[in-house]
């Protein structure tokens, strides 16, 4: 799973994490739209990726003052990246930055961090034009992986994004916090996975987790 990265210093980097700051200014622009990871670089062996992003637009300083204007303390420009759906990447996935926009290669134990699947859901189901999100879908979406032997299934979603949740059964009232290694076993074994939205409405489906992760970081 390959998802483009951009390295931002100390605060500034958090303060996008925090979802205190939306706004990002660049000499330069990119023709990407979608997930961005966000690199924390200049904090020594703490610099890594912190938070996961939507990047909607970029636009100018004028534009941007005009959008956000809550964002006003943030805007210098040129070029201004609007940024929407932010996630904290919880552990950071340690690494060096680089400069512009580049490519990170989550490790295989990554591919299902909670936080990070969620936020890929979410800016997936924004980008996709073929996907019409109620209002209440964002604050409610699931990712679910269902087990091939029955109607178990794990999931995360937008009010969880820090722990994977196990249900036996679609309609049960109760569920449990999941054991990874079954996780990684469901998996592993091809289940398929679904993206759920407002009241559990069926968004999309895969037949398989590498088709779901490949959906996920396609331009």
């Amino acid at each position: 799973m390959t998802i483009p990265t951009i390295s931002i210093r100390a605060p500034w980097a958090l303060l996008i994490a925090d979802g205190h700051k939306t706004v990002e200014n660049r000499s330069w622009s990119t023709p990407h739209r979608g997930a961005l990871l966000i690199h924390l670089c200049g904090a020594g062996d703490a610099s890594g990726i912190v938070a996961l992003a939507t990047l909607s637009e970029i636009v100018s300083a004028e534009e941007a003052h005009l959008q956000r204007p809550s964002q006003s303390l943030y805007i210098t420009g040129p070029r201004c990246w609007l940024f929407d759906n932010v996630i904290p990447i919880i552990p950071a996935l340690l690494r060096k930055g680089q400069l512009g926009l580049y490519p990170t290669t989550i490790p295989e134990n990554m591919n299902t961090n909670p936080s990070l699947v969620t936020g890929l859901a979410v800016a997936y189901c924004q980008k996709a034009s073929d996907i019409a999100l109620m209002p209440t879908d964002r604050d409610q979406m699931q990712v679910r992986v269902y087990e091939s032997t029955g109607g178990g299934f794990f999931f995360v979603g937008a009010q969880t994004p820090a722990r994977w949740y196990y249900k036996e059964v679609q309609d049960a009232d109760h569920f449990c916090c999941a054991d990874q290694e079954a996780l990684a076993d469901v998996v592993a074994a091809g289940g398929a996975v679904q993206i759920t939205g407002y009241r559990f409405r069926p968004i999309a489906t895969w037949n398989s987790w590498e088709q779901f992760a490949k959906a996920m970081t396609e331009k």
